[in-house]
Protein backbone atom coordinates (compact mmCIF):
# COMPACT_ATOMS: atom_id res chain seq x y z
CA UNK A 1 0.00 0.00 0.00
CA UNK A 2 1.24 3.18 -1.08
CA UNK A 3 2.28 6.02 2.13
CA UNK A 4 -0.53 7.71 3.22
CA UNK A 5 -1.22 10.55 6.00
CA UNK A 6 -2.41 7.60 8.23
CA UNK A 7 1.07 5.89 8.21
CA UNK A 8 3.14 8.86 9.91
CA UNK A 9 2.63 9.52 13.55
CA UNK A 10 3.94 12.74 15.01
CA UNK A 11 5.86 13.59 18.69
CA UNK A 12 5.61 17.55 19.06
CA UNK A 13 7.33 18.92 22.16
CA UNK A 14 6.11 21.55 24.26
CA UNK A 15 6.12 24.01 27.56
CA UNK A 16 3.26 24.39 29.40
CA UNK A 17 3.61 28.22 30.03
CA UNK A 18 4.48 28.97 26.07
CA UNK A 19 1.51 26.82 24.47
CA UNK A 20 -1.09 29.76 24.69
CA UNK A 21 1.14 31.53 22.17
CA UNK A 22 1.95 28.62 20.11
CA UNK A 23 -0.80 26.40 19.67
CA UNK A 24 -1.65 28.82 17.01
CA UNK A 25 0.96 27.40 14.79
CA UNK A 26 0.36 23.56 15.21
CA UNK A 27 -3.95 24.28 14.63
CA UNK A 28 -2.64 25.70 11.30
CA UNK A 29 -1.78 22.05 10.07
CA UNK A 30 -2.94 19.77 12.04
CA UNK A 31 -5.71 17.86 10.41
CA UNK A 32 -7.89 16.57 13.38
CA UNK A 33 -9.71 12.83 12.81
CA UNK A 34 -6.46 12.44 9.75
CA UNK A 35 -3.04 13.41 11.59
CA UNK A 36 -2.07 11.20 14.14
CA UNK A 37 0.02 11.76 17.04
CA UNK A 38 0.61 13.88 20.07
CA UNK A 39 2.17 16.39 22.16
CA UNK A 40 4.33 16.42 24.82
CA UNK A 41 4.01 18.85 27.98
CA UNK A 42 7.13 19.69 30.11
CA UNK A 43 4.11 19.77 32.91
CA UNK A 44 0.79 19.23 33.23
CA UNK A 45 -1.53 21.64 32.00
CA UNK A 46 -3.00 24.40 34.08
CA UNK A 47 -6.64 24.95 34.38
CA UNK A 48 -6.62 27.40 31.89
CA UNK A 49 -5.66 25.02 29.50
CA UNK A 50 -8.55 23.01 30.37
CA UNK A 51 -10.72 21.27 29.27
CA UNK A 52 -8.01 20.25 26.40
CA UNK A 53 -9.71 20.60 23.44
CA UNK A 54 -8.85 17.41 21.55
CA UNK A 55 -11.15 18.38 18.32
CA UNK A 56 -8.25 20.91 17.15
CA UNK A 57 -4.87 20.15 18.74
CA UNK A 58 -3.36 16.53 19.26
CA UNK A 59 -3.87 14.50 22.49
CA UNK A 60 -1.47 15.76 25.19
CA UNK A 61 1.29 13.63 27.16
CA UNK A 62 3.55 14.24 30.10
CA UNK A 63 6.98 13.93 29.60
CA UNK A 64 8.57 11.87 31.76
CA UNK A 65 10.94 13.03 34.78
CA UNK A 66 14.33 11.73 34.09
CA UNK A 67 16.17 13.43 36.93
CA UNK A 68 16.56 10.53 38.15
CA UNK A 69 17.36 8.34 35.63
CA UNK A 70 20.15 10.56 34.53
CA UNK A 71 20.99 11.99 38.03
CA UNK A 72 20.37 15.51 36.35
CA UNK A 73 18.41 18.02 36.74
CA UNK A 74 18.35 19.83 33.17
CA UNK A 75 17.07 17.15 30.73
CA UNK A 76 15.71 19.29 28.23
CA UNK A 77 17.98 17.99 26.05
CA UNK A 78 17.16 14.00 26.72
CA UNK A 79 13.40 15.17 25.91
CA UNK A 80 13.51 14.97 22.26
CA UNK A 81 15.52 11.36 22.14
CA UNK A 82 13.08 10.04 25.44
CA UNK A 83 9.55 11.46 23.88
CA UNK A 84 10.69 8.94 20.25
CA UNK A 85 9.82 6.18 22.36
CA UNK A 86 6.75 7.42 24.14
CA UNK A 87 5.35 8.12 20.60
CA UNK A 88 6.65 4.56 19.84
CA UNK A 89 4.65 2.74 23.06
CA UNK A 90 1.68 5.04 22.46
CA UNK A 91 1.61 3.52 19.17
CA UNK A 92 1.84 0.33 20.35
CA UNK A 93 -0.83 0.88 23.13
CA UNK A 94 -3.72 1.46 19.88
CA UNK A 95 -3.78 -2.32 18.54
CA UNK A 96 -5.07 -0.91 14.89
CA UNK A 97 -2.26 1.49 14.64
CA UNK A 98 0.73 -0.35 15.73
CA UNK A 99 1.41 -2.13 12.05
CA UNK A 100 0.06 0.77 10.39
CA UNK A 101 2.44 3.48 11.04
CA UNK A 102 5.36 3.78 8.96
CA UNK A 103 7.58 7.03 10.23
CA UNK A 104 8.03 8.81 13.26
CA UNK A 105 8.20 12.56 12.73
CA UNK A 106 9.11 14.75 15.83
CA UNK A 107 9.33 18.31 16.04
CA UNK A 108 8.49 21.46 18.33
CA UNK A 109 4.95 23.24 19.36
CA UNK A 110 6.32 25.61 16.75
CA UNK A 111 6.94 23.26 14.03
CA UNK A 112 4.98 24.07 10.74
CA UNK A 113 4.39 20.52 8.49
CA UNK A 114 3.29 20.46 5.08
CA UNK A 115 2.03 16.69 5.19
CA UNK A 116 0.96 16.37 1.88
CA UNK A 117 3.87 16.95 0.43
CA UNK A 118 5.54 15.04 3.59
CA UNK A 119 3.89 11.89 2.31
CA UNK A 120 4.90 12.45 -0.79
CA UNK A 121 8.78 12.66 -0.16
CA UNK A 122 8.11 9.56 2.39
CA UNK A 123 6.62 7.39 -0.44
CA UNK A 124 10.26 7.28 -1.83
CA UNK A 125 11.77 5.32 1.15
CA UNK A 126 11.52 1.86 2.31
CA UNK A 127 10.06 2.77 6.09
CA UNK A 128 11.45 -1.31 6.94
CA UNK A 129 15.08 -0.05 6.86
CA UNK A 130 16.92 2.58 8.92
CA UNK A 131 16.35 5.96 7.54
CA UNK A 132 16.95 8.81 9.59
CA UNK A 133 15.94 12.43 7.92
CA UNK A 134 16.12 15.80 8.09
CA UNK A 135 17.56 19.26 7.27
CA UNK A 136 20.47 20.96 9.32
CA UNK A 137 20.61 24.85 10.06
CA UNK A 138 20.69 27.82 7.19
CA UNK A 139 23.30 29.20 9.64
CA UNK A 140 26.89 27.75 9.51
CA UNK A 141 27.68 29.20 12.92
CA UNK A 142 24.77 26.78 14.33
CA UNK A 143 25.97 23.96 12.05
CA UNK A 144 29.25 24.43 13.31
CA UNK A 145 28.15 24.97 16.98
CA UNK A 146 26.26 21.53 17.00
CA UNK A 147 27.22 19.53 14.07
CA UNK A 148 26.41 19.59 10.19
CA UNK A 149 25.74 16.61 9.75
CA UNK A 150 22.54 16.15 12.30
CA UNK A 151 18.92 17.03 11.83
CA UNK A 152 17.47 20.09 13.66
CA UNK A 153 14.23 19.12 15.63
CA UNK A 154 12.64 22.13 15.21
CA UNK A 155 12.60 21.63 11.09
CA UNK A 156 11.52 17.93 11.97
CA UNK A 157 13.44 14.41 12.55
CA UNK A 158 11.85 11.82 10.58
CA UNK A 159 12.68 8.24 11.64
CA UNK A 160 11.34 5.06 9.93
CA UNK A 161 9.30 2.47 11.64
CA UNK A 162 12.95 0.19 11.65
CA UNK A 163 14.90 2.76 13.02
CA UNK A 164 12.73 4.32 15.78
CA UNK A 165 11.67 0.96 17.22
CA UNK A 166 15.44 0.23 17.52
CA UNK A 167 16.01 3.28 18.96
CA UNK A 168 13.38 2.66 21.41
CA UNK A 169 14.50 -0.37 22.46
CA UNK A 170 17.85 1.18 23.61
CA UNK A 171 16.69 4.34 24.95
CA UNK A 172 17.89 4.18 28.70
CA UNK A 173 21.10 2.94 28.21
CA UNK A 174 21.63 5.77 25.16
CA UNK A 175 20.19 8.56 27.08
CA UNK A 176 22.53 7.30 30.09
CA UNK A 177 25.60 7.27 27.69
CA UNK A 178 25.41 10.78 26.60
CA UNK A 179 24.21 11.93 29.69
CA UNK A 180 26.90 14.78 29.29
CA UNK A 181 25.14 16.23 26.25
CA UNK A 182 23.21 19.60 26.14
CA UNK A 183 21.72 19.29 22.71
CA UNK A 184 18.51 17.15 21.79
CA UNK A 185 19.43 17.21 18.26
CA UNK A 186 22.99 15.81 19.12
CA UNK A 187 21.46 13.52 21.24
CA UNK A 188 19.23 12.15 18.78
CA UNK A 189 22.12 12.23 16.46
CA UNK A 190 24.29 10.28 18.55
CA UNK A 191 21.90 7.60 19.54
CA UNK A 192 21.21 7.25 15.96
CA UNK A 193 24.70 6.58 15.24
CA UNK A 194 25.20 3.95 17.42
CA UNK A 195 22.50 1.65 16.26
CA UNK A 196 24.57 2.37 12.10
CA UNK A 197 22.33 5.00 10.77
CA UNK A 198 23.63 8.57 9.36
CA UNK A 199 21.62 11.59 8.32
CA UNK A 200 19.81 11.52 4.81
CA UNK A 201 19.87 15.14 4.44
CA UNK A 202 16.30 17.17 2.78
CA UNK A 203 16.29 20.31 1.73
CA UNK A 204 12.45 20.85 1.98
CA UNK A 205 13.41 20.76 6.22
CA UNK A 206 13.73 24.20 7.92
CA UNK A 207 15.13 24.99 10.94
CA UNK A 208 15.35 28.69 10.28
CA UNK A 209 17.97 29.61 12.38
CA UNK A 210 17.67 33.19 11.49
CA UNK A 211 16.28 36.25 12.18
CA UNK A 212 14.04 39.31 10.87
CA UNK A 213 13.08 39.33 7.07
CA UNK A 214 13.22 35.90 5.66
CA UNK A 215 10.95 36.54 2.58
CA UNK A 216 14.61 36.56 0.57
CA UNK A 217 14.59 32.85 1.87
CA UNK A 218 11.04 31.37 0.87
CA UNK A 219 11.38 33.25 -2.37
CA UNK A 220 14.24 31.46 -3.84
CA UNK A 221 13.33 27.77 -1.98
CA UNK A 222 14.73 24.50 -3.58
CA UNK A 223 13.10 22.76 -6.01
CA UNK A 224 12.78 20.30 -3.02
CA UNK A 225 9.38 20.18 -1.78
CA UNK A 226 8.75 22.26 1.20
CA UNK A 227 8.57 19.62 4.39
CA UNK A 228 8.56 22.26 7.46
CA UNK A 229 9.17 25.70 8.56
CA UNK A 230 10.30 26.63 12.55
CA UNK A 231 11.04 29.57 14.59
CA UNK A 232 8.50 32.03 13.38
CA UNK A 233 8.61 33.32 16.39
CA UNK A 234 11.48 34.95 15.95
CA UNK A 235 11.38 35.66 12.18
CA UNK A 236 8.93 38.91 11.39
CA UNK A 237 5.61 38.26 9.68
CA UNK A 238 6.46 36.42 6.24
CA UNK A 239 3.32 38.73 4.52
CA UNK A 240 3.36 42.60 4.92
CA UNK A 241 0.79 44.27 7.46
CA UNK A 242 -0.47 40.56 9.00
CA UNK A 243 0.88 39.48 12.24
CA UNK A 244 2.64 35.94 12.75
CA UNK A 245 -0.84 34.11 13.36
CA UNK A 246 -2.03 35.41 10.27
CA UNK A 247 0.52 35.38 8.11
CA UNK A 248 0.98 31.39 9.12
CA UNK A 249 -2.58 30.86 8.51
CA UNK A 250 -2.71 33.07 5.05
CA UNK A 251 0.62 30.32 3.62
CA UNK A 252 -1.26 27.45 4.62
CA UNK A 253 -4.57 28.51 3.05
CA UNK A 254 -2.70 29.11 -0.14
CA UNK A 255 -0.64 25.13 0.64
CA UNK A 256 -4.12 24.28 1.13
CA UNK A 257 -4.59 24.87 -3.26
CA UNK A 258 -1.56 22.27 -3.66
CA UNK A 259 1.39 21.99 -1.16
CA UNK A 260 3.48 20.27 -4.22
CA UNK A 261 3.85 23.74 -5.77
CA UNK A 262 4.38 25.87 -2.79
CA UNK A 263 7.08 28.40 -2.59
CA UNK A 264 8.19 26.60 -6.22
CA UNK A 265 10.06 29.33 -8.13
CA UNK A 266 9.36 30.38 -11.91
CA UNK A 267 12.00 32.75 -13.52
CA UNK A 268 10.90 33.84 -17.20
CA UNK A 269 12.30 37.13 -19.04
CA UNK A 270 10.73 40.10 -21.05
CA UNK A 271 13.37 40.71 -23.96
CA UNK A 272 11.77 43.86 -25.06
CA UNK A 273 12.02 45.52 -21.79
CA UNK A 274 14.83 43.65 -20.12
CA UNK A 275 12.80 42.71 -17.28
CA UNK A 276 13.05 39.40 -15.05
CA UNK A 277 10.25 38.30 -13.16
CA UNK A 278 10.23 35.50 -10.27
CA UNK A 279 7.29 34.07 -8.95
CA UNK A 280 7.23 31.98 -5.59
CA UNK A 281 4.37 30.31 -5.90
CA UNK A 282 1.82 30.75 -3.05
CA UNK A 283 4.27 33.61 -1.61
CA UNK A 284 5.78 36.30 -3.85
CA UNK A 285 6.27 37.77 -7.21
CA UNK A 286 9.11 40.09 -7.80
CA UNK A 287 9.66 42.09 -11.10
CA UNK A 288 13.69 43.27 -11.76
CA UNK A 289 14.42 45.91 -13.89
CA UNK A 290 17.17 43.55 -15.38
CA UNK A 291 17.85 40.73 -16.96
CA UNK A 292 19.36 38.42 -14.09
CA UNK A 293 20.31 34.91 -14.97
CA UNK A 294 18.48 32.06 -12.42
CA UNK A 295 21.99 31.31 -10.46
CA UNK A 296 20.94 34.95 -9.22
CA UNK A 297 17.47 34.35 -7.98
Amino acid sequence: MPTNLSHLVFGLLASEKAWPNRKWYIESWWRPNSTCGFLFLDKPPGPNLLPWPADTFPPYRVSDDLTKLLNKTNIRAQRMVHGIMKVVREVELVDDKEDDFRWVVMGDDDSIFFVDNMVDVLSKYDHERYYYLGGNSESIVSNYLFLFDQAFGGGGIILSRKLAKALARDMASCLKRYVFLNSADNTTRACIADIGANLSPNNGNHQVDLRGDISGVLSSHSLSPLLSLHHFDKVGPIFPNMDRHLSTRHLMKAAGAGQSRLLQQTICHNRLTNWTFSVSWGYSAHIYESIFPRSYL
